[in-house]
């Protein structure tokens, strides 16, 4: 294949190299005179008159185009296949089909993971939902036909004869919570401790897992995290509710994981 260098500035009409420039569409085209196809020609619009087997690479999008009938039409198909006029998607991908490549339907597909671990307590008294400190993790979806799966791992204990509440909030809205129903809770996880100190997240911790696939409909970037609230006494995260110094009672982690998943 050669490459063929045209002049800066041609006339209407002018010929070099078997090609002739046309003014009114700024491109050359090739002359029918000219026997070989292995030129290329550099243009920002494909050229008039091609003919199967020629060469044209598009400036403007900085690709290689050649020119080909399949038998019942003519069209110019990339050199890495499918045509010149595809327009493409964020995300998207190209799939060999056993003839070749072809763009894939990138919805369902993962563009982006974040996650992070907290290993250390958090406890509070409040009888409204606060921040469990380490809690939380941001993302910045890529389109806003994008979902956002939230999964959270967490370890919750209490005091007896109290609640311990949990809820999943994207920025400052409470997500994966049930229905208002006064005087009830919203929560997306309650549990009730126990009457006397043998409860059972008095001495140990509930394992709470939760998952949502949230449509925020945004490109902007967006935290979600855990809150935290009990009606009496303490919630305590990642510890059990007496968490006295003895080898019965434990240390945990929590997780709060997201990904992108492609609309």
């Amino acid at each position: 294949m050669v490459a063929i260098n045209f002049p800066d500035s041609p006339t209407n009409g002018q010929e070099h190299a078997g090609y002739v420039w046309d003014a009114t569409n700024n491109v050359w085209n090739r002359l029918p005179t000219l026997p070989a196809l292995d030129l290329v020609n550099f243009s920002a619009v494909a050229p008039s008159n091609p003919q199967d087997g020629q060469f044209w690479f598009d400036t403007t999008v900085g690709k290689m185009y050649v020119y080909y009938n399949d038998g019942s039409s003519s069209q110019w198909v990339s050199a890495i296949g499918g045509l010149a006029s595809q327009t493409g998607t964020t995300g998207q991908v190209l799939t060999y089909d056993g003839t070749e490549w072809v763009a894939d339907d990138p919805s369902g597909q993962i563009l982006q993971f974040v996650s992070t671990t907290k290993t250390d307590t958090f406890s509070t008294t409040s009888t409204s939902y606060v921040d469990v400190t380490g809690l939380s993790v941001s993302i910045t979806p890529s389109s806003t036909s994008s979902k956002i799966f939230v999964m959270v791992q967490t370890n919750v204990g209490g005091d007896s004869s109290s609640y311990s509440a949990i809820q999943l909030v994207r920025d400052s809205t409470a997500i994966n919570i049930g229905d208002a129903s006064e005087p009830r809770t919203q929560a997306s996880y309650m549990s009730y401790n126990g009457g006397t100190t043998d409860g059972e997240n008095y001495y140990g911790a509930a394992n709470v897992h939760l998952s949502i696939l949230d449509s925020p409909a945004t490109t902007s970037t967006l935290t979600y995290k855990v809150q935290a609230k009990t009606n009496t006494s303490n919630i305590k995260i990642n510890s059990s509710g007496a968490d006295a110094g003895n080898s019965i009672y434990g240390r945990m982690a929590s997780t709060i994981t997201l990904m992108e998943v492609a609309g």
